[in-house]
């Protein structure tokens, strides 16, 4: 059964440590994240993947997008000769540059089956169902305490723990609503972050049988060549960690980096979600100043989503008014 295998849910859940992990498998290859959705042919047309929806041109400049953007991903490959694999082809389609390159990677590592590890790739689930009819998804998910307290800790998200938030609760109810709607129960398997890093061999275990692939120890080993299957930049600075051995004593390092009233902003937007997924809420409660802020930061929120509704996977990078709060702030240190 060679059926390729999506790990999805929120930035920040784990899902990089995960993919490494089953990557040092035998038999499964899951490069660097691709970001494949984010060609300009899905933002005009979610569904439009099939021959005959564009133009040639469009498919040949799609696929030079799609390579050049990740000549350091799918290294040791070359890439002008997966270009010359691609653009020779007389029918063309969106599934096929995909699947090729995907595959091609895996055979030059010895592997026999492919995996992609994108978060986003969650919202493009319906598409990637009619791609990959047998494709089969692990939907990473992790407190979203822990996740918030991690995306503030890194470059590429803000600093706003109410935008976090919202963002990360997207994943956790449209995104996760979608897979699901989409994706049949046999094919989609949750697993959470805590149970990974706190008993790794008996939820590997289990992610292998879902796969159909039997559970190797040398999985574990994940850490030995991490960094050769990382983009430079993530292996050492914002995932970092995933080069080095599971260490289960940071779990809940989130507690110590979170101020209570934070804690609280996070309980009072995803205590479903929490509750859920058998994470238990501290209880605190809110100010009446802190439920105001976080009533205008979400009207803020759902405006910035709504206007870039056409991409699927998008996250409002920034929160309520930065450059007049760092004008402010200019001015004060003036």
């Amino acid at each position: 059964m060679n059926r390729p295998v999506f790990i999805v849910g929120a930035n920040r859940s784990g899902t990089t440590l995960f993919r490494l992990i089953l990557n040092r498998h035998s038999q499964i290859a899951v490069p660097d994240e691709l970001s494949y959705f984010r060609g300009s042919l899905f933002r005009t047309s979610q569904r439009g993947w099939r021959n005959g929806q564009f133009t040639r041109q469009a498919y040949e400049t799609f696929v030079r997008d799609f390579l050049t953007r990740n000549t350091e991903v799918l290294r040791p490959l070359d890439v002008e000769k997966l270009k010359v694999g691609l653009l020779v082809r007389e029918e063309v389609d969106l599934r096929y540059p995909y699947e090729f390159v995907l595959r091609s990677w895996a055979e030059a590592h010895g592997k026999t089956r492919w995996g992609e590890k994108t978060p986003g790739n969650l919202f493009h689930a319906p598409t990637i169902v009619e791609m990959f009819p047998d494709a089969m998804f692990v939907y990473m998910v992790r407190d979203p305490r822990a996740g918030t307290s991690s995306m503030r800790n890194t470059s590429i998200f803000g600093k706003d723990i109410v935008i976090n938030t919202l963002n990360r609760r997207h994943f956790m109810t449209v995104g996760l609503r979608l897979l699901e709607k989409h994706v049949d129960e046999q094919k989609r398997l949750v697993l959470r972050y805590e149970d990974l890093v706190t008993d790794p061999e008996r939820s590997l275990q289990g992610v292998c049988d879902f796969l159909g692939i039997s559970f190797e120890h040398g999985m574990l080993d994940f850490y030995v060549d991490a960094s050769d299957f990382m983009k430079a930049r993530a292996s050492s600075d914002f995932n970092a960690a995933a080069t080095r051995p599971i260490d289960s004593s940071r779990v809940d390092s989130w507690r110590e980096q979170m101020s209570a009233r934070e804690v609280a902003v996070v309980e009072a937007l995803c205590r479903d979600e929490m509750r859920r997924f058998g994470y238990a809420c501290d209880g605190r409660r809110l100010s009446a100043q802190d439920r105001l802020e976080i009533i205008v930061k979400e009207v803020y929120w759902r405006l910035q989503m709504w206007k870039n509704r056409r991409v699927p996977q998008y996250q409002v990078q920034h929160g309520l008014f930065p450059r007049f709060r760092q004008l402010v702030s200019d001015s004060k240190s003036s």
